[in-house]
C-alpha cells in the first residue's frame, strides 16, 4: 500500500535559536530555597497548573530552619504555627531513597519545597499529609521510582520531570522512571499507563519511557515536558482524545521516529494543538502519521515547515 507523502524542509534556524533560549532559561533558573509557604491554598477544589501555575520551584539546600542533617531535611514553621514545611538539605552526589516526613516535632508537615541539585536519587517518597508538592527535582539524575500519597492536591509544573536539555554534556539528562505510584484514594492526581495525570484537567504532567497513553478519553493533553529525555521512546500514539501538546512535551527523545495522530480533522473535526518544533524537536527522520487524506492537507500546511508527514494508522 503506497503512502502519501510530503517532505518539507524542517526549520533548522528556529530549532537553534529554541536551543539557545531553553539553555539561557535552564541556567536563569534560581537556586534559593524560600522560607515562603506556597501559594497553593487549601481547598476542597482540584488544583491544576493552570489555577496554580507559579512555574518551576527553586532546587537548592540552603534553607533556613531546623535541620535534621541525618534524614538530609531542613523544616520551617508555616504561618498558620501548627504544620512544616520541608526543603531537602546537604544531599550526597548518591542517594537511594529520599524520604520526605509528614510530621516534625509532633505537627504535620504539609508542603515540600526546594528540591535536588545535580545529586543521583533512586526514589521519591513523599509522606502522607503532605498536601503541596512544589520542590522542582528537574537536575536530579536516575529518578526511577515516585510515590505520591492521597493526601496530595498540588504538584508544581515540572516538579518531576527531567528539565528539557541543549545537548551540552553538562546540561544532559535522561528520563529512566520505571514505576510511578499513587495512593488509592487521591481525587486530584491518578497514575494510568505508567502516565501521572492530573485528574481534573484530564493532563499527563509525567510520563516515562515504558509508559502508554490512555485512550479512554480520560487524557486530553500531554503537559509541559512530560516526556522530556524520554531517550528509549521510538513510537507514540495520540489518542483521538488528545487535543493539546504543551511545550517540551516530548523533547529531546533522539530515538523518537514515529508519531500516530488518532483523530481526523475532516471527521472528528478536530486538530491537535501543538507546535511541532518545539514540542517534539524531532529526530531527523521522525515522521507525523495522520489517518486520512484531509488531515493530511491541513496538518502539512500548518505544520509542514517543520516536519514530515504522511498517511498511516498504528
Amino acid at each position: 500500500m503506497s503512502h502519501t507523502i510530503i517532505k518539507i524542509k524542517k526549520g533548522w534556524i528556529m530549532k537553534k535559536l529554541l536551543s539557545v533560549f531553553l539553555m539561557i532559561t535552564t541556567i536563569c533558573t534560581a537556586a534559593s530555597c524560600s522560607n515562603n509557604i506556597s501559594n497553593a491554598p487549601e481547598t476542597s477544589e482540584p488544583l491544576t497548573s493552570e489555577t496554580t501555575n507559579t512555574g518551576e520551584a527553586p532546587a537548592t539546600d540552603d534553607m533556613e530552619g531546623e535541620s535534621d542533617a541525618e534524614k538530609y531535611m531542613s523544616y520551617t514553621l508555616n504561618d498558620d504555627g501548627k504544620s512544616y514545611s520541608v526543603c531537602p538539605v546537604g544531599l550526597p552526589d548518591v542517594i537511594k531513597e529520599l524520604v520526605f516526613p509528614g510530621e516534625y516535632n509532633g505537627l504535620p508537615v504539609t508542603e515540600v519545597h526546594g528540591g535536588g541539585s545535580e545529586v543521583s536519587i533512586e526514589t521519591i517518597i513523599i509522606s502522607e499529609g503532605i498536601k503541596v508538592v512544589s520542590a522542582s527535582f528537574a537536575d536530579c539524575f536516575n529518578i526511577k521510582n515516585i510515590y505520591i500519597p492521597a493526601s496530595v492536591i498540588y504538584i508544581g509544573m515540572g516538579t518531576f520531570n527531567s528539565r528539557p536539555t541543549m545537548g551540552y554534556p553538562s546540561f544532559i539528562k535522561s528520563n529512566v522512571i520505571e514505576k510511578i505510584v499513587v495512593a488509592e484514594g487521591n481525587p486530584y492526581y491518578h497514575v494510568d499507563g505508567n502516565c501521572l495525570i492530573e485528574t481534573k484537567s484530564k493532563k499527563i504532567i509525567l510520563g516515562c519511557n515504558s509508559s502508554v497513553i490512555p485512550d479512554d478519553g480520560s487524557v486530553k493533553s500531554i503537559g509541559y515536558a512530560a516526556f522530556a529525555n524520554c531517550k528509549s521512546i521510538e513510537t507514540i500514539v495520540l489518542p483521538e482524545s488528545i487535543i493539546e501538546l504543551e511545550h517540551a512535551a516530548f523533547y529531546n527523545c533522539p530515538n523518537l521516529k514515529q508519531v500516530y495522530i488518532a483523530s481526523s480533522v475532516s471527521k472528528d473535526r478536530k486538530m491537535v494543538n501543538f507546535d511541532a518544533e518545539a514540542v517534539f524537536y524531532c529526530a531527523p527522520g521522525c515522521i507525523f502519521y495522520v489517518p486520512d487524506v484531509e488531515s493530511l492537507e491541513i496538518y502539512s500546511k500548518v505544520f509542514g515547515p517543520y516536519t514530515d508527514f504522511e498517511i498511516g494508522i498504528p
